[in-house]
């Protein structure tokens, strides 16, 4: 059992794919969106208009929005697009002997 203690630690804390939510304003390089329950470092992919997409990742929160940091072009980004997650935080898992 020891060695799958790792990947049922990664089950237990495992983030369900199909979170969306909407773009709600655009700060300079800050998107605020709202309906995003997601935690810090999820990345993120803003679908807008004519099929354009954007990638982004959560970096805080602010009352009740989501505020994200875009990672490529947000040309064409527009306040109602569609946000979903694409994937969980990253994580780097080793050994207590590493440590």
């Amino acid at each position: 059992m020891a060695y799958l203690t790792a990947q049922l630690e990664a089950a237990e804390t495992s983030m369900p794919f199909g979170v969306t939510g909407l773009v709600q304003s655009i700060s300079g390089l800050t998107i605020e969106a709202s309906g995003l329950p997601l935690p810090l470092g999820s990345m993120c992919r803003i679908e807008s208009f004519g099929g354009r997409h954007s990638t982004a990742e959560v970096i805080g929160f602010q009352h009740e929005r989501t505020l994200l940091m875009p990672l490529t072009t947000t040309a064409g980004v527009s306040r109602g697009d569609r946000i979903r997650n694409i994937a969980a935080a990253s994580r780097v898992w080793c050994s207590e002997q590493l440590l």
